[in-house]
Order: structure tokens, then sequence, then C-alpha cells
């Protein structure tokens, strides 16, 4: 059964940092697709017998994202049976500390 993690939330939360631990936990991880590919995207991945977990790594700062995500998420749905979304969030002065160092 293939498993199918959609991995968002805010700029500075660790997206980066949560995709290198699933890259190293054998994840096939795409980040940052423009969202009207997403639905290509799942299905090429359902398609290949060689992914069996894949990430998907989406900035919620794409215009696009918020209009089309339920539908994204339905579609996923309705193609792959194990879908889990994780929105990683941090707190003000962890994100104040992690830009301050950039």
């Amino acid at each position: 059964m293939k498993k199918f993690i959609v991995l968002t939330g805010l700029s500075g939360a660790g997206k980066s940092s949560a995709m290198r631990y699933l890259e190293d936990l054998d994840f096939y991880c795409i980040d940052n697709i423009p969202p009207d590919l997403i639905p290509n995207l799942v299905q090429l991945i359902k398609e290949n017998p060689e992914i069996e977990k894949s990430a998907l790594v989406v900035d919620i700062r794409n215009p696009k994202f918020k209009s089309i995500l339920s539908d994204i998420i339905k579609k996923i749905k309705s193609s792959v049976e194990n879908v889990g979304v994780w929105f990683l969030t941090a707190s003000r002065d962890v994100l104040i500390k992690r830009f301050s160092e950039t």
C-alpha cells in the first residue's frame, strides 16, 4: 500500500528539516511543485511501483494553494489509500530566532 504525505506550514516552521527526515526514511520527496501539477504528480506516483512512500512539500504562500487545497486533498485521497497532511507551525519566538539567523 502506498503512503502519501502532504507537508505544509508556516515559513520557517521546519518543512525542509521534516522533508530531510522523511528522505532518510526512504520517502520520495517533492518540494515546491505548482499546485496545478499535483494531480498529475499523484497519478505518476500511483502508477510507479518503485515509489511506495512519497511526500509533497507545498508552500502555503503560493496564491493558488489556499483556494485549491481541499480539492487537491480530496483527489489525492480518492487515488491513494494512506494519505496524511502535516501542517507545521512554530512559536513566534522560534520563528523570529530562525529568521534573525538568516
